[in-house]
């Protein structure tokens, strides 16, 4: 492997770590989850109520989340663009002021 694809997939890797970190961060200040797990991947598991009617109010919105479990609540969320998060905390935000 040369060092430009080397320093390439540090670069990708890089970039994915920081928007998963401050999509945390965001998703954690909504107030919407019960529990947003640990990742180190390019995905967020999730814990919330509802999550069966979460996932359709934002599928409805353009936006997809896998429903992993909808007994236990699990959803995964992958981490997209930086346009594709905003959208996404912007539809779970209006999710909560939906439920007030």
């Amino acid at each position: 492997m040369s060092n430009q694809k080397i320093v390439q997939m540090w670069i990708n890797a890089t970039i994915i770590k920081n928007s998963r970190t401050l999509l945390i961060t965001q998703l954690e200040s909504l107030g919407v989850f019960e529990k947003i797990y640990p990742s180190e991947t390019n995905f967020i598991l999730t814990k919330v109520k509802q999550a069966d009617l979460l996932q359709t109010f934002a599928s409805k919105r353009g936006v997809l989340l896998r429903l992993i479990d909808s007994e236990k609540g699990l959803l995964r969320i992958s981490l997209g663009s930086t346009e594709e998060n905003d959208s996404l905390v912007k539809i779970l935000d209006e999710w909560r002021s939906s439920r007030e």
